[in-house]
């Protein structure tokens, strides 16, 4: 995998985002219906926050209840909040100009499963380790093999 490639190149775009005042109803259901696992929290493009599945998840059932069963459903929890309610709001970010090498370095340093990519504010892309490992599969694909 080339390391010093821009990330755009393996950045994920058209990224699905929520409002601060979306309720927990509409955050669920983008969940499932999309098969995502974390939403960034904009307000006119401008990063916010993310929200991650897990993070619902401790919302509805708390931490151990998250762990032993799969289910978002407390209808009460999920109707009465709002998307700024349980977005973490310090999240690392990379700007386009970033390399994938710095984009590997957090993800072996953190516990991050999504990072956005953010340029004056504005969140331009989002890239998750499924993107670098598709993005390195790309790349050798394109690198001529030679026979001996």
């Amino acid at each position: 995998m080339n390391t010093k490639a821009p990330i755009t190149e393996a950045m994920s775009t058209g990224i699905i985002t929520v409002g601060p005042d979306t309720e927990l109803t509409k955050v669920k259901d983008l969940f499932l219906r999309k098969n995502i696992h974390h939403i960034p929290v904009t307000d006119h493009r401008k990063l916010l926050g993310m929200i991650s599945k897990v993070d619902l998840l401790h919302h509805i059932r708390g931490p151990i209840e998250c762990r032993n069963r799969g289910g978002i459903d407390n209808k009460d929890l999920l109707e009465n909040y709002c998307a700024k309610d349980i977005m973490t709001e310090r999240v690392g970010k990379l700007k386009s100009r970033d390399k994938i090498g710095d984009a590997v370095e957090v993800f072996r340093e953190n516990f991050f499963h999504a990072i956005p990519v953010v340029d004056e504010d504005k969140l331009v892309g989002m890239v998750t380790p499924i993107d670098l490992i598709n993005f390195s599969i790309k790349s050798s694909k394109k690198i001529p093999q030679t026979v001996h």
